[in-house]
């Protein structure tokens, strides 16, 4: 053993010695006032940096192994916020689906608000990058969860948004249907205010299917409840209103006023909104039949199309910008060329340490396992002595009682029965010895298995005592024909408890493993002891001590 010691000792020193990693101690406190002040600063709309990058990995790590579900799902919400400001995207969406996966919902004390935020955050660099369709699915959990979040105000604005994104992908039916359903549970829950400040998208989809009295009901509703228009002048500070307001009028065959909407919505600065009523104006005039100045708007149309993709385009390069600094990622590949040279270098030292290792490793298991052999066949042949020993006592003892039987002389019969008592104390060494030995069907594993089946309240089936007589019989092949001897009628389950106890088992396990009770047991031992002896014995012990004697 003491080689054995020797090489565990050598090989924890050589695997310390081996590994470079450097992992910082981080603890409870620590990482919450990491956490603390990162969240101050992210809800201030400070950015943050690459310092907080370093601490809130080592926070993550610290509640992936000690925290709950929450604190998990905070720390990654907060370490993908230090990714989106640091314009590193993937990382973030990365560390915001991992803050997704580690929510527990089934539990009661679930952070759906934390939930929300993560998938808020996807949605947002999403639509960042016009993945339009995955960002609806986001927008879905959104609802979702604020509602299990009692956020019903947050609740409301995804729906809303779930169906602009439905009006993008020109499902206008559904846009179409769905703003009633959704206008009525606002007022239900005291938002109606704000469900009519969003019905632009909606009138516009009830007039490209064509439910242009549908659309005027919108309408007057945006105009009474939305806040935003004035009803004496009908000004509004959002140009969508006027687009939105000609496409109605357009519609219901008002084309002097369309033309008033279209021309007012051409006071906005951006080419989105120019072009939108250049297109009104040339859908007006091609329905008045007057050529030139449709072709006019038309022109103009296209001009505005064009400056629209420019500045779109522009738009698009500084949300890449903001989506991925590729400086960062020049450091990142740098540093971590540098880490990869470090690594192949501890990888040749920690290969030739596992070469010899493993040598070690192969000269201990051939020593160990040399040991373990010798302590099996120690262990046979000393079970043999003792059952020939008990054999040969029990033969011993039959014979004395036979002949105290036959001998009248009382002088002989006191000498016999003086052997005899010798004889019995030696019996009961004998049987302690044999107890002791019994102690080693722990390691078997059909003993294992029947304490399995007693944890589980389970009946030991016939397979599994033939394998339990077997086995009784490998060690000891006179027993079953000592106990059929001893008792020629034992029934079926008697043999069952006296295979059971002499493999070790207690008399309440025998009770479980036969589904019966224990004084059923005891009384199925006694009955044994009365089949054989003729009379009752003095106590149960005296009866089992018997059984254990066979």
């Amino acid at each position: 053993m003491k080689f054995n010691s020797a090489t565990l000792i050598v090989l924890t020193i050589f695997l310390c010695c081996c590994s470079q990693q450097k992992e910082t101690i981080i603890d409870e406190a620590t990482a919450q006032n990491v956490m603390n002040d990162v969240a101050a600063r992210n809800k201030a709309y400070q950015p943050l940096t690459e310092r907080d990058d370093t601490m809130m990995q080592q926070v993550v790590v610290y509640y992936n192994k000690y925290g709950t579900p929450n604190k998990r799902m905070e720390a990654y919400y907060l370490l993908g916020s230090v990714y989106r400001d640091l314009h590193d995207a993937p990382k973030a969406m990365e560390a915001f689906l991992d803050g997704i996966n580690a929510a527990d919902t089934t539990s009661k004390d679930c952070r759906y608000d934390i939930l929300v935020r993560l998938y808020g955050q996807r949605n947002d660099i999403l639509c960042q990058q016009k993945l339009y369709k995955q960002a609806a699915e986001e927008i879905l959990m959104i609802d979702k969860y604020s509602l299990l979040a009692k956020d019903t105000l947050y609740a409301m604005v995804a729906k809303w948004s779930h169906l602009g994104m439905l009006y993008k992908f020109e499902k206008y039916d559904t846009v179409a249907d769905g703003c009633w359903r959704l206008l009525e549970e606002c007022q239900s829950l005291g938002l109606y205010n704000y469900a009519a400040s969003q019905l632009c998208t909606s009138i516009l989809a009830n007039v490209e299917v064509g439910r242009i009295e549908d659309a005027r009901k919108l309408l007057s509703i945006y105009e009474r409840d939305g806040g935003d228009v004035d009803t004496l002048t009908y000004v509004s500070t959002f140009p969508i209103y006027y687009y939105t307001k000609g496409k109605v009028l357009t519609a219901s065959g008002d084309l002097e006023q369309a033309e008033i909407f279209f021309r007012r919505e051409l006071t906005a600065q951006d080419w989105n909104n120019r072009q939108a009523a250049y297109r009104g104006l040339h859908e007006v005039f091609q329905q008045r039949d007057i050529a030139d100045s449709a072709y006019k708007y038309a022109v103009l149309q296209c001009e505005a199309v064009d400056s629209d993709y420019q500045e779109k385009v522009t738009e698009n390069l500084q949300n890449l910008n903001k989506l991925y600094d590729y400086s960062r990622a020049q450091e990142d590949s740098h540093r971590k060329g540098v880490q990869l040279e470090q690594e192949q270098h501890r990888r040749q030292r920690m290969w030739w340490g596992g070469i010899v290792v493993l040598i070690g490793g192969l000269f201990t298991f051939y020593h160990l396992r040399m040991q373990y052999r010798k302590r099996i066949t120690d262990t046979e042949l000393e079970l043999e002595r003792a059952n020939m020993e008990q054999t040969e006592m029990m033969l011993y003892v039959a014979e004395l009682q036979d002949k105290l039987r036959n001998t009248k002389d009382e002088y002989e019969r006191e000498k016999i029965m003086e052997e005899l008592d010798n004889a019995k104390k030696d019996y009961d060494n004998v049987r302690v010895v044999a107890k002791n030995l019994r102690r080693q069907y722990f390691s078997n594993p059909l003993f294992r298995k029947m304490l399995l089946l007693i944890k589980e309240r389970k009946i030991a089936s016939d397979d599994d005592y033939s394998m339990i007589e077997l086995m009784l019989q490998k060690e000891d092949e006179s027993l079953m024909s000592r106990f059929y001897y001893t008792v020629p009628r034992a029934t079926k389950i008697e043999k069952e408890i006296f295979l059971l106890r002499r493999m070790g088992m207690t008399k309440t396990e025998i009770a479980l493993l036969t589904a019966h009770a224990k004084n059923s047991i005891i009384t199925a031992i006694v009955r044994l002891y009365e089949k054989e002896r003729m009379h009752k014995p003095h106590c149960s012990a005296e009866a089992d001590e018997w059984l254990l004697s066979i």
